[in-house]
């Protein structure tokens, strides 16, 4: 039962999660309060009233109001501050990628190349015809920003002829899908909105398949659409359970369009024959093996990592369409306390980005022999990732990217045959030498018996101590660690006397899945206690004086440090949280929004569960907000974030402001935009901001 209730007098219904009712309220005019029994018991919020749901678009005047008043206090704070941010934002773009980069690779029979200008924020695309010096234009992202809020290609695929372009982009919010012949500059299909970024080719390049959107933004349905006159839209398959996304991938043989319906924990896949006309997805892998399945398939062979026998998934091969444990072929074993990050299938070989006990390595397997072999690096801890990098498959060059506390990011390229490992690219900073920093490894106890791994660094000019300021980060969630990366960011505070110290706390997959487990659901409290522990401990072993600590963090760590702060606030001298998650419980009970369903599978439902429901409660940040003193805070919110809605920091903001009991600097930043900005460089300027909100003693 859902009640708003227009405040006439300052009576209010008392309720557990508001502290003091009263102290939300002055005497001005009051917007509504929204009120709702929840497992029995009443629940009321009194900033509810800051999420438009009328329109897709904000229009409510109160909305649009408080949201202009805190963009105009954010921008008196930092009009006298832009020549810091122009500084410190100079500094973090010296250790990315500079000027106008390039890169080639083949992709599916096609060379492929893209290019940035000089200082530009967006890619150009081409293709280079076999046997041709002269590349023809696919697109230009710089174009395509134009007179957008925001901009970000989420993919790209050229048909197997090369006549047709298809790609799908978010622009101002909306994924759309947009397909145009190569050598001309007009759409052959009207465009398609509401469109995940996974799109693939038929065979013969009359025929586009993707993942449809549902009005929540959940990837519910398989459509193929044929090009051409009388162009037809097919559903190859719908998924009925509102907890399952899908996702879609050309096996690299081109044979089968692979489907794979999964949550966080478990999956199922069909598969589309392609060589055969009206064919229909085959079940292949069941979701009530209640496991995880990514399938592949290279020279009629098919390649599956799964955690069908372990909870560290394998790596197997098999010919028959059905998997057959006995007849399987096992090609990589994971041992306890490792667990595989990434995986390429290329032509001959399997890459492995693999993290044992904390450590990143890579694994190369040869698919006919089985063989592996680990490639060796310098670092005794680094990060690895393939991420976005583009990999020619057909070849024995695998290209990585690689980092550590103390090496910048460099990309590699590993030629599997002859074990040679080249530098493609690296990043020359100006002034940087290694020998200026140390970086340590710790481990911090808890109350329950763990150890925690922190990493830490700084310069050697100024080692951690009482006299010196320390910025802790943290994420912890989704079973996504922190590698040892370079610090891009910290190394602005590093360079100024900063300790820079990283909390590796339950909830990310550091030290295996089991990391991640202790961190889940029932066990989310483990990852505030961790990190409570760590920044306690560098308090007591003297690496920075309490009241000292800077934390940050983004989405999801945002619980995190915002738990933190309703706990232990003394802790703090000032904080960053950027997009952080902060409206826990009301965010859950809402499946409407994109992400809640997926996200019960990592937190709960405390929708259907009554004892979900009151574990969170008692530790979502917005709901445990204190009359008491808080340090310094700088928080953002972007206004498309289908992640993290721009209400729920409004929410925890405005709450804040009502019951905190000093004025120390509570700085809101909104922008336009999704959860993460789609430029090369423009999503760095928030970190700029909040660095330069650490360095802010408030004289200047």
């Amino acid at each position: 039962m859902k009640l708003f209730i227009i405040l006439v007098a300052l009576t209010l219904v008392g309720c557990k999660n508001d502290p003091n009712p009263a102290e939300l309220n002055k005497a001005e005019a009051l917007p509504p309060i929204f009120q709702e029994v929840r497992h029995g018991e009443l629940y009321t919020d009194h900033f509810h009233w800051l999420r438009d749901t009328e329109t897709s678009e904000i229009s409510s005047p109160p909305v649009l109001k408080y949201l202009e008043s805190e963009k105009q206090k954010t921008k008196r704070y930092f009009a006298s501050k832009s020549n810091k941010i122009s500084e410190v934002f100079a500094e973090i773009k010296s250790r990315l990628p500079q000027g106008q980069t390039e890169d080639t690779w083949e992709n599916a029979g096609h060379t492929l190349h893209t290019e940035y200008q000089q200082n530009g924020e967006y890619r150009i695309w081409y293709y280079l015809p076999p046997g041709s010096s002269h590349r023809k234009l696919l697109l230009d992202e710089n174009i395509r920003s134009k007179n957008q809020l925001s901009y970000k290609l989420l993919s790209l695929q050229l048909s197997p002829n090369a006549k047709y372009l298809a790609w799908v982009e978010n622009s101002s919010g909306v994924h759309s899908l947009h397909i145009k012949s190569v050598d001309g500059n007009a759409e052959i299909i009207q465009t398609i909105d509401n469109v995940k970024d996974d799109i693939e080719w038929s065979r013969g390049s009359d025929t586009i398949y993707y993942v449809e959107l549902d009005e929540y933004g959940r990837e519910y349905k398989v459509v193929s659409k044929s090009i051409g006159s009388g162009a037809e839209y097919k559903t190859l398959y719908e998924e009925q359970d509102d907890e399952r996304f899908v996702f879609i991938h050309k096996s690299l043989s081109n044979k089968y369009l692979i489907i794979n319906s999964l949550t966080w924990s478990s999956s199922e896949v069909r598969i589309l024959d392609l060589t055969k006309d009206n064919a229909v997805p085959t079940l292949v892998f069941s979701r009530d093996k209640e496991a995880t399945f990514f399938l592949d398939h290279i020279n009629g062979t098919f390649i599956v990592e799964s955690n069908i026998l372990d909870e560290n998934s394998d790596v197997f091969k098999y010919t028959t369409v059905f998997f057959d444990e006995e007849k399987a072929t096992k090609l990589i074993d994971s041992s306890a306390g490792t667990i595989i990050k990434e995986t390429i299938v290329f032509e001959k070989f399997i890459a492995t980005h693999e993290r044992k006990n904390g450590v990143d390595q890579l694994r190369i397997t040869d698919i006919n022999t089985g063989f592996s072999h680990f490639v060796k690096f310098d670092d005794e801890q680094y990060g690895l990732t393939f991420g976005d990098i583009k990999q020619s498959l057909n070849s024995n060059i695998l290209r990585v990217r690689y980092e550590s506390l103390l090496t910048p990011r460099t990309v590699y390229e590993y030629n599997v045959d002859t074990k040679q490992i080249v530098t493609k690219k690296t990043i020359q900073i100006p002034g940087y030498k290694k020998a200026d920093y140390i970086a340590k490894q710790l481990k911090v106890d808890t109350s329950d018996g763990v150890q925690v791994p922190v990493s830490i660094i700084y310069h050697k000019d100024t080692p951690p101590s009482k006299t010196q300021p320390l910025y802790l980060y943290v994420y912890g969630s989704y079973g996504e660690g922190i590698p040892p990366e370079f610090p891009i960011i910290a190394m602005s505070l590093i360079n100024r006397g900063f300790t820079y110290a990283i909390a590796h706390v339950r909830g990310g997959d550091e030290l295996g899945n089991d990391w991640h487990e202790q961190g889940r659901l029932m066990n989310r409290k483990n990852s505030f206690s961790d990190f409570l522990s760590v920044a306690n401990y560098l308090v007591s072993a003297n690496f920075v004086k309490k009241g000292n600590i800077h934390a940050s963090a983004e989405s999801a760590g945002g619980t995190i440090v915002a738990v933190a702060l309703n706990k232990e606030p003394e802790l703090f001298k000032k904080v960053a949280m950027l997009v952080p998650f902060v409206d826990v419980v009301n965010t859950l009970m809402d499946e409407t929004l994109n992400y809640t369903i997926a996200d019960w599978d990592e937190f709960g439902n405390p929708k259907k569960d009554p004892a979900v429901y009151k574990y969170q409660i008692s530790y979502s940040p917005y709901d445990n907000i204190q009359p008491q003193d808080y340090p310094g805070i700088y928080v953002s919110a972007a206004i498309d974030d289908p992640a993290v809605g721009y209400w729920e920091v409004a929410k925890w903001v405005s709450k804040i402001n009502k019951l905190r009991t000093n004025n120390e600097q509570l700085i809101f930043d909104i922008r336009n935009g999704g959860h993460i900005k789609g430029g090369r460089y423009e999503r760095y300027h928030s970190f700029a901001k909040f660095i330069v909100f650490f360095l802010d003693d408030g004289k200047g």
